[in-house]
C-alpha cells in the first residue's frame, strides 16, 4: 500500500475569500497581498495568517497560452523538418466546379473523364473494381443478396413490382411501355408482335 504525500497547506481546511463581482471578467480582481514576514518574527499578522491561505492563486492564463503556442509552434517545425525527409507531401488538383474539359457539366457524367483502360465507366467496371459494383460480381443496386436499393422486398424489381406500385407499372396493371390504352412507347402503329 502506498501513501501519498500532500503539502501541509492542502491538509487545513481553506480559508474561503469572498469576492466582489466586477464588470471587467477579463482581468482578475487586485487582491492585496501580505509581504513574507521578516526572519526575526517581527509583524504579527503574518504570524496570525501562518498555515492559512489568504488569497486565491490564479494562473497567469496569457503566458501559459504563450509558452505552449511556442511549445507546439517548435514542435510543428521538428515535423515538418521530419516530412521533408521522408518525401513530399502528394498534391491534389483543385476541386472543379463548372464543366470538364470535354464540354461536360458533370465532371463524373463524362465518358471521357470517368472512363477506365477497360473502356467503361470506372465505377461499373469489374476489372477495375468499381464502387458500384458489389462482392457477388454485380451492380450494387440490383443485387438480391446484396439487399440492393432497386430490388423491393418482395424480391423483384421494384419499379416493375405490382405489389409495391412500381413506376414503370400503369394504373391498368401492366408495365407501362406495353400497355395500349396508356399509349405505350413499346407499342408500334401495326399492332402487338
Amino acid at each position: 500500500m502506498s501513501t501519498i504525500w500532500h503539502p501541509p497547506l492542502l491538509n487545513e481546511d481553506p480559508v474561503i475569500v469572498k469576492e466582489e463581482p466586477d464588470d471587467d471578467h477579463h482581468q482578475p480582481p487586485a487582491v492585496n497581498v501580505e509581504p513574507p514576514a521578516d526572519d526575526d518574527g517581527e509583524d504579527e499578522k503574518s504570524e496570525d495568517l501562518a498555515g492559512k491561505m489568504s488569497t486565491i492563486w490564479r494562473p497567469d492564463l496569457d503566458r501559459l497560452r504563450a509558452s505552449v503556442a511556442e511549445m507546439e509552434g517548435s514542435e510543428s517545425e521538428e515535423e515538418k523538418k521530419d516530412v521533408t525527409k521522408k518525401g513530399v507531401k502528394r498534391k491534389r488538383a483543385p476541386p472543379t466546379k463548372g464543366p470538364c474539359e470535354h464540354g461536360v457539366k458533370w465532371r463524373s457524367h463524362c465518358k471521357v473523364c470517368s472512363a477506365c483502360p477497360h473502356g467503361k465507366s470506372r465505377y461499373r467496371c469489374k476489372e477495375c473494381g468499381g464502387a458500384s459494383i458489389c462482392e457477388h460480381g454485380r451492380q450494387r443496386s440490383k443485387c438480391k443478396e446484396c439487399g440492393g436499393s432497386g430490388i423491393c422486398e418482395h424480391g423483384r424489381v421494384r419499379s416493375r413490382c405490382k405489389e409495391c406500385g412500381g413506376a414503370s407499372i400503369c394504373e391498368h396493371g401492366r408495365e407501362r411501355s406495353y400497355c395500349k390504352e396508356c399509349g405505350g412507347s413499346q407499342i408500334c402503329e401495326h399492332g402487338p408482335l
